[in-house]
């Protein structure tokens, strides 16, 4: 009230002289005291186990309740989905594709046919089914079918004209015409085998050279680094057991790649 700080010595003075003069105050517990202290403390720490018990159980009952949901809700997704042939039977799905995994038409299209369901026992629906599948597949990447090869792949020849056609409609070329035609391909072919014969790491190979059945585009090409033509040589001609270019037969691979090594010096 005065304003002055408190004296705490004297309040610590009066209250060690309040505690002597109380004589009813108990200065020890008994031992009936500390065993009810004992008791209480024991009875407080049991009673906090079994709420935390009775917490867990209700923790695992709210969780197997959530997978039960889960897994019935996702039972009755996959019936609707092969009930609909597909899993992408509503246009909900496929919005979601679209807008939030930036999916193109063709993309969603091609998901849709691979994840299809069989909806028959008949082997005629099974057949069709894989057939689209395998449709799709083909006009989105347009690759033959079969396993994948090993390093590029390389475009096929194209289809022989039929005979009726070219006689119809390509008038025969003169002899003239010939000899302007063949002169710069006999040309290549020379500087390509000269190539083959005296690079030290030579880009054309050998085998395409050596084969008379290849056209000539491929019996002169040269690839754009070294690597690359062994790269080319690894994924095509491993299985190969005949030297085209010596005409020479080889046992083996280890054969063939000793002959590639010493003769073409391509060290594989």
């Amino acid at each position: 009230m005065r304003g002055l700080e408190a004296d705490s010595a004297m309040i610590r003075a009066v209250t060690r002289m309040g505690r002597w003069i109380d004589t009813q105050r108990p200065r020890e517990l008994t031992e009936e005291q500390k065993a009810s202290k004992r008791d209480s403390l024991a009875k407080k720490l049991k009673d906090g186990g079994k709420k935390s018990r009775k917490r867990l159980d209700r923790l695992h009952q709210l969780k197997k309740n959530v997978t039960n949901t889960r897994n019935r809700l996702l039972y009755d997704l996959r019936k609707r989905r092969q009930l609909a042939g597909s899993a992408l039977h509503d246009e909900e799905t496929k919005e979601i594709l679209r807008t939030e995994e930036n999916m193109l038409h063709q993309q969603i299209f091609l998901l849709r046919k691979l994840t299809t369901y069989p909806t028959s026992l008949s082997l005629e629906a099974e057949w069709t089914r894989q057939n689209k599948a395998i449709d799709a597949v083909r006009i989105y990447c347009d690759v033959r079918e079969g396993g994948p090869r090993r390093g590029r792949r390389y475009p096929g020849r194209l289809p022989p004209a039929r005979k009726d056609i070219a006689a119809t409609s390509v008038p025969a070329p003169s002899s003239a015409t010939n000899q302007s035609l063949s002169a710069p391909s006999e040309e290549a072919l020379r500087k390509a085998e000269t190539h083959i014969q005296k690079a030290i790491k030579p880009l054309g190979c050998f085998q395409y050279y050596g084969n008379i059945g290849e056209s000539d585009e491929r019996r002169m090409k040269h690839y754009s680094r070294h690597k690359h033509l062994l790269r080319h040589f690894r994924a095509t001609h491993l299985d190969d057991r005949h030297c085209n270019y010596c005409n020479k037969p080889v046992e083996h691979e280890m054969g063939l790649r000793r002959h590639a090594h010493e003769k073409h010096r391509l060290k594989t």
